[in-house]
């Protein structure tokens, strides 16, 4: 359930940002937070199967690879 509250507050900042309503350099880190988290194994297997967000999922994938936090779950 966690993963879908991040997935549906992205959407709505998403859709806030694409109408001029949330600032772009919010979006921008926002973003590429959200790419993080959603490129992690839980997030990746919510991205294949919820195609509901297919616009948000192309829009955080211009931003993988922008690390903006250290989300290296204890690993070297």
């Amino acid at each position: 359930m966690l993963v879908r509250y991040m997935a549906n507050h992205l959407y709505k900042l998403f859709r806030l940002y694409e109408v001029g309503a949330f600032p772009a350099d919010e979006w921008e880190r926002t973003a590429r937070e959200g790419a993080q988290v959603f490129s992690l194994p839980g997030g990746l297997d919510f991205r294949a199967k919820n195609l509901y967000y297919e616009d948000l999922w192309s829009e955080l994938a211009r931003h993988e690879g922008e690390a903006i936090s250290d989300f290296s779950l204890g690993t070297p």
